[in-house]
């Protein structure tokens, strides 16, 4: 069934991560060897080149949505909610309540994505054994 979902061929997918891997490792090749190299412990790289190795690191998961259908092309969902939060009223007041709007829109995502309810999902949860009731 997850076959089907996938509209690429093996070919294709192939092509593009070795393409992929290609111009990373391009790019690393190609990056300058650091000034400051009469200077003691590790030369400090710059920011492309950092850059360069977390997408070499990650290349497995930067390029999933090619042979994964249920992995969406970019992460816009996960972020745009929290940015929009931030233009509105500038910050979250503290760690735990950033935490607690991140969890809460997850649910929210989670239950749309599912079709389901999102106003029976949010009165079927529970806090401090007590269940949330949301008026109509």
């Amino acid at each position: 069934m997850a076959k089907e979902k996938n509209k690429l061929s093996k070919t294709y997918i192939t092509r593009t991560k070795n393409k992929y891997k290609k111009i990373i490792w391009e790019g690393l090749n190609k990056q300058p060897s650091p000034e400051n190299s009469h200077c003691r412990g590790k030369p400090q790289r710059s920011k492309s080149h950092n850059l360069l190795i977390a997408l070499n690191k990650y290349n497995r998961e930067i390029v999933r949505f090619l042979s994964d259908a249920d992995v969406p092309f970019d992460n816009n969902q996960a972020v745009r909610m929290v940015k929009t939060k931030q233009k509105v009223s500038g910050c979250f007041r503290s760690q735990q309540g950033g935490e607690c709007f991140a969890r809460i829109r997850s649910f929210i995502a989670t239950l749309g994505k599912q079709n389901r309810k999102i106003l029976v999902g949010l009165q079927q949860i529970s806090l401090d054994d007590e269940v949330i009731t949301i008026a109509e």
